[in-house]
């Protein structure tokens, strides 16, 4: 429907309908063009952004006219009082057109063209309005408190009226020579009454014909083909309908889930498919397990399926050349009509899942039985070429809300009347032609037209639709026509809340308010002991509704208790002895329904004994048995029983619950058909993260789809990935949680549930899986992070399935677009994000390839010049795209770059400065063993290892990959064996207990003697520290030495590389002994400024000084910078050595650093009285005394105090016998000194006098015992 075809009903009516203060309005008749503020979001968090990247509230106005509305002058105010506040500028709304208006008080125009009022809205309930041009209220709204992307406004609700169709009484009559004298053109209506009483008496959908021949006709010729993903070049999609069997279409990658859809352009009866495999003598095995499904139309897009059919499902194959022949029963005429055929590869358990498919043709039913209401072909068949029908119907009452279409089968041509006025024609000569003709040429009748009737083309009461039906010849074989007129209208019905925001198009049904939410009295969590709960609603006169086994309680689904008055709440006891999973729902008519509560009683006892079989459960997946239990071999084992227990609490629990069916049917079950994706294969589901200590973290609802690749299918592994997808048909937008405890954010729009399947104990594909250890990928996230690279987070859960205990899993951000928009800012369609997969195509999963065609083309024509080494850093991150690579080969990762570019992650914002970053993924196929050489030769097009294998060339690069290395393979760096090490074992300690879990669920899928921790996961976890940590740094430094990338010229070294230096530290740089390329008359050149010493091209950088061996590089007169922090700006690697940072508003000192905030000091002569310790003073200035007050002398102790006269040591008797010591008093000070501004090292108690006289007995040392 497009929108000038959604009208306003009447304007009295609509006031009739709902309640709005517009009565000064009602004596009016319908303007032409009807402006009216339709919605509004006073609680905008995420439906829509402006063009600041800001979620104002927004205001919608919606042409509800039939002209063009002019809307100059209009005014919108929140102030009943002051109805101009806000004047809409110069602009024209088409018929059912709308305009968005932010209300965020700027009163201006952003950059994305959005309008923006002077004033906003508040969620806690105001008052909006429109007025016209001349200040009249149009219509206004004093609404409540708002909630959270709920839009507010007036519901329309669409009313289709079918007039006639194939079932209508009608009037038929052959043509003959005769007739053009006698009936000329009154029987089209212009001249009633007519007389048509001798005509034959028929319902309207009339015809004839076996449709010999029409069933041959293949209606896909030439259609339009998408393809779901890229394809290889040459092969393109239109293959598949371009009438040439010996031809295929390709796609780019090894995909079971993609697809081919076919637009039929039209809507068809039909009657078969054929599906054509390759006839060139290859690979007729790859197009075998595939998808049929048809489609109606939806907007422009197929809709969902109305029928969809599994061929091949043994995993055979026609052979080359060969044809598989889709068939299916369909309704009635009329009833089933498709547009769109989609054809799916699914997974057929081997690699060969190419979808290779030569020809895709698609044959209507055969003649027009099914449709035919009135066969007559007896009496026009042989007789003539032509026919006319007249066809009567009533219109109750007409207005110019109302619009009207025509949808028509014909074979071949017609000519249409509504009332005696031509409404259209196909396959006719134009003008005025004979009642005795023919069509200008054959056309299939199973197709659909749809055409607008004029609305002056209607009228109240009785109406006639009149047609001349003309064959291509008087033998023809067939003859039909099929009519359907509907009346279209949009009323206005309720103001309330628009539960799903429509801004720009027609809203839905609105409702009153809210029900509250179910009270649960026992929370979530895990139980040993049978409990009772009680469910109450909160809501007067609401049902309550609720189920115990996960299903969604619905009015239809559950146990339902009814309120027994409008003022009545029900509340109801549950007695919970087992695992159960409640779900419960508060309804009441008018109000939306409350949010389903759901909670997740895990009896963990009853988890350990989960058997083979539980009930409601199939028994097998697509043909491959299940696997559902809990291995006693483990459960029981004297080694763990005790600890199982504490093993399922050891980390969080994740619990998925969802109806059952969304998981297990055989047709639309997504754990079933592991191997499916897409929008069509997403499923409503809860969350439920419970704490170690049975506490609730958080509880959501989201969609739930299968993710992964590989492990996919069934015969690779039968613990499969899901994808959480977090949107607001389900509940929030993001879930706004914690999840990663080192994540600097806590919103997410999408979590993957990593399985592992790769070197895990369910993975069938790997020939040795005693390495599994489920913590690979996370370190490497970890490890990437560490070494200052921007990359998603990980964590670990157990995972439950409808109360299931389904095993360890790792929970990971996805570094898309979404994860781009969070970190890095701006908007999720600001950014391009590059995928790739080995054997396939790289792509764009988000945005555009532009950027990175050119950024590999800059490389593939070589960047050996410093020219095009400047072009591509325009492009990439050269630093990142160095580390990325570090990752990968320190890792030997068998799944990445050198493997087909495989599990690439490549992401960038388009700006001005915007460059590709590499993130990793999916490294479960890495540390394996220390001396293999991956990822560092090779060439991969179009793949990091290209982007590699071509900067290479650039010396500068070289040097640039040698620092980097140089910085994370030594002196403590992110891949230093210490550091990795340590990392590594931080993560095994996290599920050392939590891996009991999955090896009592999964450790015997492989072999009946199951894997567990004490045997296979710790000998490989032990070999790692041990083994792989120590050895692989140096190892890797050799194979990039040799590979040219770490320099043969070892880097100075400092005796301390970073970080604090305490006082009277000496700072060395040395060479490392017998290291080559050093001589004895070396020359070490440094900064101090965090630039490079060396210039591009080699050469010594200005701002850089040379030191010998033996030159001392900080003395007393080193010029310094110094800083006192005054906020929480200052960047928190401000010590790190190779961390560059701004010392715009640093101070240039020189010699000792401190602060003094006394008067001058003008003693002469500071003594020392050691009460305590031995303290020697020999070269210690007084740096900061404490607990002290001098008061009238004009300082305070408290402070840093800089003395640079004689200060000596006495014995107490001199000290307390001298003149001038201490206070006016005589009595000597206690106080505490330290040697150190920084430190503040205490080192004893002390007395202190302060004297101006000189006292050169103590400064000739004397009595200074």
């Amino acid at each position: 429907m497009t929108a000038n075809q959604r009208r306003l009903k009447t304007r009295r009516n609509v006031l009739q309908r709902h309640r709005s203060t517009i009565e000064t309005l009602e004596s009016r008749d319908l303007l032409t063009a009807q402006p009216w503020l339709t919605e509004f979001m006073a609680a905008n968090q995420s439906t829509l952004i402006d063009g600041y990247g800001e979620t104002e509230d927004w205001i919608e106005i919606q042409n509800l006219g039939d002209e063009d509305a002019q809307l100059a002058g209009y005014t919108l105010s929140d102030d009943p009082q002051r109805l101009q506040q806000w004047t809409l500028p110069a602009m024209t709304l088409s018929p059912g057109a709308a305009v968005i208006i932010f209300a965020s008080g700027r009163d201006e125009l952003d950059a994305a063209g959005n309008l923006h009022t002077n004033f906003r809205l508040s969620s806690s309930g105001e008052y909006l309005a429109l007025s016209g041009p001349n200040g009249e209220l149009i219509n206004d709204y004093t609404f409540p408190a708002q909630r959270d992307n709920i839009g507010y406004g007036v519901g329309q609700v669409e009313s289709i009226t079918t007039l006639l169709d194939g079932n209508s009484p009608a009037k038929f009559k052959v043509v003959q020579a005769a007739d053009e004298s006698i009936l000329s053109n009154r029987w089209t209506g212009q001249q009633e009454p007519f007389d048509d009483s001798d005509w034959l008496a028929v319902e309207a959908a009339v015809g004839f014909g076996s449709g010999d021949g029409q069933a041959n006709t293949n209606i896909a010729r030439g259609a339009a083909v998408a393809a779901s993903g890229p394809l290889w070049p040459g092969f393109v999609a239109t293959r598949l309908t371009d009438g040439d069997r010996s031809t295929i279409s390709h796609p780019a990658t090894a995909v079971r889930s993609f697809s081919y859809t076919i637009d039929l352009a039209a809507f068809y009866e039909f009657d078969r498919i054929e599906i054509f495999n390759r006839n060139d003598g290859c690979c007729p095995d790859r197009l075998s397990r595939y998808q049929v499904s048809l489609h109606d139309d939806d907007e422009g897009s197929p809709g969902p399926a109305l029928w969809t059919g599994q061929v091949r499902s043994d995993g055979t194959n026609s052979g080359n050349g060969g044809v598989d022949i889709v068939t299916a029963d369909f309704d009635s005429a009329g009833e089933f009509r498709g547009r769109y055929v989609i054809v799916s590869k699914l997974d057929d358990g081997s690699s060969n899942y190419w979808p290779q498919i030569a020809e895709v043709e698609v044959y209507p039913q055969e003649g027009y039985e099914t449709l035919l209401q009135t066969n007559v072909g007896p009496v026009m068949q042989n007789v003539s070429s032509a026919a006319l029908l007249r066809i009567p119907f009533q219109v109750a009452e007409t207005d110019e809300t109302t619009n009207y279409e025509l949808d028509l089968q014909y074979d071949d041509g017609v000519i249409v009347y509504l009332n005696g006025i031509e409404v259209t024609r196909r396959n006719v000569a134009a003008g005025q032609i004979p009642l005795l003709s023919t069509a200008t040429t054959s056309h299939l009748g199973t197709s659909v037209e749809t055409i607008a009737i004029p609305k002056d083309a209607i009228r109240a009461g009785d109406n006639l639709l009149t047609v001349q039906l003309l064959n291509e010849s008087t033998s023809d074989d067939d003859l039909l026509f099929f009519p359907k007129l509907i009346a279209r209208q949009l009323d206005l019905t309720d103001t309330g809340y628009l539960l799903t925001a429509t801004p720009g198009e027609r809203n839905g049904d609105t409702v009153s308010g809210f029900t509250e939410r179910v009270n649960v009295s026992i929370p979530r969590g895990f139980y040993s002991q049978r409990f009772s709960t009680t469910l109450a609603t909160t809501t007067p006169g609401s049902t309550l509704i609720y189920t115990l086994d996960g299903s969604e309680p619905t009015t239809t689904n559950g146990i339902v208790i009814a309120a027994v008055s409008p003022e009545d709440l029900v509340s109801t006891s549950i007695e919970i002895a087992d695992t159960t999973l409640l779900r419960a729902v508060a309804v009441k008519a008018g109000l939306a329904d409350s949010p389903v509560e759901t909670l997740s009683y895990l009896f963990l006892a009853s988890v350990l004994q989960q058997p083979a079989q539980p009930a409601g459960v199939p028994s097998s997946w697509a043909g491959t048995s299940a696997d559902y239990a809990m291995d006693p071999d483990v459960v029981n084992d004297p080694a763990y029983r005790d600890e199982m227990l504490d093993a399922l609490r050891s980390i969080p629990t994740l619990s998925i619950v969802t109806d059952s069916d969304n998981l297990w049917d055989a047709n639309s079950g997504i754990y079933i058909n592991s191997t499916q994706r897409g929008i069509a294969w997403e499923r409503p589901t809860s969350l439920e993260l419970i704490l170690p200590d049975g506490t609730t973290g958080f509880q959501a609802d989201a969609g739930l789809r299968m993710w992964g690749t590989g492990w996919a299918p069934h015969s690779s592994s039968k613990k499969h990935s899901f994808q959480l997808k977090f949107k607001g048909q389900y509940g929030p937008t993001k879930l706004q949680y914690p999840l990663f405890a080192d994540a600097p954010v806590n919103e997410f729009d999408d979590i993957v549930l990593r399985a592992q399947g790769s070197r895990s104990w369910s993975d069938f594909r790997q020939p040795d899986i005693r390495q599994s250890q489920y913590l690979r990928d996370a370190w490497a996230r970890d490890t990437a992070r560490e070494m200052g690279k921007l990359e998603g987070h990980a964590t670990f859960v157990h995972l439950y399935l409808n109360g299931l205990y389904w095993g360890l899993y790792n929970p990971v951000e996805r570094t898309d677009e979404k994860f781009a928009e969070e970190y890095l800012g701006g908007q999720s369609e600001e950014y391009d994000v590059i995928n790739r997969r080995s054997g396939q195509a790289t792509h764009a999963t988000a945005g555009d390839m532009v950027a990175w065609s050119e950024m590999l083309a800059i490389a593939n024509a070589g960047l050996t010049t410093p020219e095009a080494y400047a072009a591509i850093q325009a492009y990439l991150d050269i630093d990142d795209f160095i580390d990325y690579m570090l990752i990968q080969q320190y890792a030997t990762n068998h799944d990445g770059p050198d493997q087909g570019g495989n599990n690439m992650r490549a992401l960038r914002r388009r700006n001005d400065d915007g460059r590709f970053t590499f993130h990793v993924w999916d490294m479960e196929y890495t540390l394996w063993y220390q001396d293999e050489h991956r990822n560092i030769d090779g060439d991969v097009p179009d793949s990091p290892m290209r982007l590699l294998t071509q900067l290479r060339e650039n010396a500068e690069f070289r040097q640039r990959y040698s620092d980097r290395a140089h910085r994370h393979l030594t002196n403590g760096g992110a891949l230093t064996p210490e550091r990795t090490a340590a990392r590594y074992a931080l993560r095994a300690a996290e599920v050392e207990q939590a891996i009991l879990g999955e090896s009592a669920r999964w450790g015997d899928a492989r072999r009946a003697t199951p894997y567990t921790r004490d045997a296979e996961w710790i000998a490989e976890r032990d070999r790692l520290l041990n083994e792989y940590f120590p050895q692989r740094t140096a190892i890797l430094i050799d194979q990039l030495r040799d590979a040219g990338l770490y320099s043969d010229v070892a880097a100075p070294q400092f005796n301390q590389t970073s970080g604090s230096v305490p006082a009277g530290t000496s700072w060395h740089v040395t060479a490392p002994a017998g290291t080559v390329n050093y001589t004895a008359s070396y020359t070490t050149y440094y900064t101090t400024d965090g630039t490079d010493p060396r210039l591009s091209g080699g050469g010594v950088a200005p701002n850089a000084r040379g030191i010998t061996p033996t030159q001392l590089l900080i003395g007393p007169s080193t010029m310094m910078q110094a800083l006192v922090p005054t906020n929480n700006s200052l960047d928190a690697n401000w010590n790190e050595l190779t961390a560059p940072i701004d010392t715009t508003n640093w101070t240039a000192v020189s010699g000792m650093v401190g602060f003094d905030t006394r008067a001058a000091l003008d003693a002469e002569l500071i003594a020392l009285q050691n009460a305590t310790a031995t303290f020697s003073q020999a070269g210690r200035p007084i740096a900061n005394l404490i607990d002290g007050d001098l008061a009238g002398r004009g300082w305070g102790l408290s402070q840093p105090v800089d003395f640079q006269g004689p200060v000596i040591r006495a014995a107490t008797a001199v000290f307390e016998t001298a003149t001038d010591v201490g206070y006016a008093d005589g009595t000597a000070l206690t106080f505490t000194i330290a040697h150190n501004v920084s430190s503040r090292n205490n080192l004893g108690r002390f007395r202190l006098s302060v004297t101006t006289d000189p006292r050169d007995t103590f400064a000739d040392g004397l009595d200074t015992g």
